[in-house]
């Protein structure tokens, strides 16, 4: 323990120095490893999930990948992507409740497909900078005629959504699935996968990797993609950051496509900020399965609560005959409990018990309502082929 406070104090100094203007413009060292702070607690936090659902969506054959973010006292925004049938990934939209949910106003269309001369737009996340204003990251799906390029991009609002800037290239590449976290010292970091065409193949499909573009000016500016996961044949995905309390540090949960025992755990100090030697692994305990459970689960969505206590939600065949590659819209969902550092997950539930297999419920999102109340956004998708959003409430059981 003596060792960790000592690396602890000089974390903290780093970060101190990192933060000093004139210190920031340049370029960080390259960080020795460190390790988590040392919890191995197993929370004893249980999620008790309501069995009724409430659809948030507006009418439209496809919506999928909602997510809710706080942006005023009473005021909330929805963000999700939707389609026509077999164009679901085609336009993005927010919906605004100003009444902490109980209603919520017509959905307004951010991104479409006919515009820019992109197939489409989809997999949005949005944040509260510190600064007031919003930012929404997404994947922009390549252009028309080259469908190999995609663009993470983002918008600005500085009237909480009433207006946004237009739309401005983060990072180009084989890329989607972007997840941003703001940093203490105002940095924002986006993670996001990256498919290497030119590299091997893995179960038919070539290998993924993590990477992560940062901005030190509250997105003006953005540095090149920096990779900060990957593990040969796995196929890493789908990655979900959080930002540790209490200077604990940065995860990312995901998926491992190709790994019976997904999902995995990524974590870096504030202090070091990924600037390490080597990707994390299981050797130099920057990575570690969630849960031993023998539950696969992909597309990872993370919360804390007050308490440190850290919550994890996943897609999961669920113990029903369905093929959760290729049938992966049936999935169901299920929820852990684990400590203050993102491990010993376990206390499995349940969102959806006895969800009929011609159903699903995936690409989930995590919302912290209040200290008691945890709301699970999730895409559901029904015997038709057609998918909402919806809303299920969660009770947080100490």
């Amino acid at each position: 323990m003596k060792n960790y406070n000592l690396l602890f104090l000089c974390n903290c100094i780093i970060t101190i120095l990192i933060s000093i203007p004139g210190c920031r413009e340049k370029s960080p060292v390259t960080a020795a490893d460190d390790y988590p702070y040392p919890d191995t607690s197993h929370s004893a936090v249980q999620i008790k999930w309501e069995s009724t659902e409430r659809k948030l969506s507006h009418d439209v054959y496809f919506a999928e990948y909602g997510r809710i973010r706080k942006i005023g006292h009473d005021s909330l925004m929805l963000t999700y992507h939707c389609g026509k049938k077999n164009e679901e990934w085609n336009n993005i939209v927010s919906r605004l409740s100003t009444d902490n949910s109980r209603t919520w106003q017509k959905a307004r269309y951010l991104l479409q497909s006919q515009t820019q001369n992109f197939i489409g737009f989809c997999q949005p996340d949005l944040r509260l900078l510190n600064n007031g204003q919003l930012i929404l990251v997404y994947c922009a799906r390549g252009y028309r005629g080259d469908t190999a390029v995609n663009h993470i991009q983002y918008m600005l609002s500085k009237d909480k959504g009433a207006t946004w800037s237009n739309p401005a290239d983060i990072a180009s590449g084989h890329f989607w699935e972007p997840n941003l976290v703001q940093l203490p010292d105002d940095e924002l970091e986006v993670f996001f996968t990256c498919e290497n065409t030119n590299s091997k193949r893995s179960a038919g499909r070539p290998e993924q990797r993590i990477m992560l573009c940062s901005s030190l000016d509250k997105g003006a500016t953005w540095a090149q993609p920096k990779e900060v996961d990957f593990k040969p044949r796995i196929r890493d995905g789908m990655p979900h950051a959080l930002l540790l309390n209490d200077n604990k540090g940065i995860v990312f949960a995901i998926e491992t496509v190709n790994d019976t025992r997904s999902p995995y755990i990524v974590w870096s100090s504030l202090a070091a900020k990924w600037q390490y030697n080597s990707d994390a692994s299981e050797k130099n305990k920057r990575r570690w399965q969630a849960y031993p459970a023998p539950v696969w689960g992909g597309a990872p969505a993370m919360a804390q609560l007050p308490g440190g206590q850290t919550v994890l939600a996943v897609q999961t065949e669920g113990g029903r005959k369905i093929d959760r590659y290729k049938n992966w819209k049936k999935n169901t969902i299920v929820t852990f409990t684990g400590n203050t550092v993102a491990k010993n997950f376990s206390n499995l539930t349940y969102a959806y018990p006895n969800l009929p297999v011609n159903e699903g419920a995936y690409f989930c999102s995590l919302f912290l309502k209040d200290p008691h109340t945890l709301w699970l956004i999730s895409s559901r998708n029904f015997a038709d082929g057609h998918s909402e959003v919806y809303l299920k409430e969660g009770h947080i059981r100490l």
